[in-house]
């Protein structure tokens, strides 16, 4: 199961040190893993990342990816975590769900 965040978020994993003013240029929406991405589903690189993260293609390798989004999400967050293909099955709450 991963959970799907809101960017900015809190704690925010130390995100200016790690990507500068990148991902509001890049415009993040969300975070899943402390890898951060765009509405498009697209991750957004740091050219300096220092984090030790499970690498996104092993999540990808894997059968069932359960991402969970609950009444925090916002809803941009939400379809760019759809967007990047990631999870064979979502948990969320039904007031995003109507949001979306």
């Amino acid at each position: 199961m991963i959970q799907i965040r809101n960017f900015p978020s809190v704690p925010d994993l130390a995100t200016e040190a790690r990507f500068e003013k990148k991902l509001q240029k890049k415009n993040a929406v969300g975070m899943i893993l402390g890898y951060y991405y765009d509405i498009n589903g697209n991750f957004i690189q740091s050219d300096s990342d220092y984090a030790i993260q499970i690498p996104i293609e092993s999540i990808r390798k894997t059968k069932n990816v359960i991402g969970i989004i609950n009444a925090r999400v916002n809803k941009n967050a939400a379809i760019g975590a759809l967007n990047t293909g990631l999870f064979s099955h979502i948990i969320i709450s039904e007031a995003v769900s109507s949001e979306i």
